[in-house]
């Protein structure tokens, strides 16, 4: 069967629509998280952030962007509003963005670059202006040793030395100067950057969460997790007005973060917790000492008394037959004891 021109175009046009809803249909969405609250414990910190979010009928996903690097996915905590559901969450690093050194290093290395390019341009015009002095005096040279001069001549070729190489060595005083100048400055760039990259910066990164929506809907989205490159220590200060005065005692706190986002008029709270132990208490298992008592009911140390003092003495040298226990819980003799271990 034959199909005209307008059936082709009525198939297209369906085929492209469908496309356009397909690709519309597995769109990724994408928003930014914002920083609220963090925890600082002295080794870690929890963060909290929130979003909103427009989600689609079915199933989304949405990837969330300024969120701290080195995420404890254990402690990966996220919540949604008005039905929908979050399915699954993942921690990614976004390396087409970010970069191993921080903001500042960043601005350091593209003023560099922008520098060397200014160098090179200088450099450039320097070895022109070279090349210039280096053919007008080769060109005296020459017209000195293979023809006398006459005085026009003459003149005219001091003129040019006058005007000419006069230009050409102000502007090879002027470049050599700059170029002196700006390889001092970016040495001394190239200085704080190597002090900038040693610092151990952590770049931020992104959640990707599946959401699934019973209808259309914009929610707000609650996520909390863990970082471990933050933590604070606790310090001292002393104060005295006067001699006599009491001592003043300041309890501060030194906190740092580097988790690769900035924590910018958030609520802070200190605490002295460890966010990778438990919640459960320990269960101590007691160990209890006492004395062991044989079939007869006593114990062993009034046995080892009893026969102690009612087993005849036989006095060998200065010394008697002792009663020792055995493991067996029996009393056997044992020579060489004194009196002295009874009295």
């Amino acid at each position: 069967m034959l199909l005209n021109t307008q059936s082709m175009k009525r198939i297209t046009c369906l085929t492209l629509s469908f496309l356009i809803i397909a690709q519309s249909t597995y769109a990724q969405l994408q928003a930014r998280a914002s920083i609220n609250a963090a925890t600082v414990f002295l080794n870690g910190a929890e963060l909290y952030s929130n979003a909103r979010v427009t989600l689609p009928q079915g199933e989304s996903d949405v990837l969330f962007t300024n969120i701290a690097g080195s995420v404890n996915p254990q402690s990966l905590n996220i919540g949604a509003e008005n039905g929908v559901v979050v399915q699954s969450a993942t921690f990614q690093n976004n390396y087409l963005a970010d970069s191993s050194i921080s903001p500042r290093g960043r601005k350091l290395q593209d003023t560099i670059a922008l520098m060397e390019r200014s160098t090179a341009v200088l450099a450039d015009k320097k070895t022109v202006v070279d090349e210039q002095l280096s053919v007008i005096k080769e060109n005296k040279k020459v017209s000195g040793q293979n023809n006398g001069l006459s005085v026009t001549e003459l003149q005219k070729l001091l003129d040019l030395l006058n005007t000419r190489m006069n230009m050409l060595l102000t502007a090879q005083r002027t470049l050599t100067t700059a170029i002196d100048d700006q390889n001092v400055h970016l040495f001394l760039l190239k200085s704080q950057l190597a002090e900038e990259q040693k610092k151990a910066y952590q770049p931020g990164g992104q959640l990707l969460v599946k959401f699934y929506a019973p209808q259309s809907i914009t929610t707000s989205i609650s996520m909390t997790y863990v970082v471990p490159n933050a933590g604070w220590t606790p310090a001292y200060d002393l104060r005295v007005d006067k001699v006599n005065d009491p001592v003043k005692l300041f309890y501060k706190a030194n906190i740092f973060q580097n988790c690769g986002v900035k924590w910018t008029n958030i609520r802070l709270s200190l605490s002295t917790g460890n966010p990778n132990e438990g919640v459960n208490a320990p269960v101590l298992t007691p160990t209890y000492l006492s004395f062991f008592t044989n079939t007869t009911g006593e114990t062993l140390e009034t046995k080892a008394y009893k026969s102690a003092n009612n087993q005849s003495l036989s006095l060998n040298g200065g010394r008697m037959a002792s009663p020792k226990i055995s493991a067996d819980g029996e009393l056997r003799s044992q020579e060489n004891t004194t009196i002295n271990d009874y009295t």
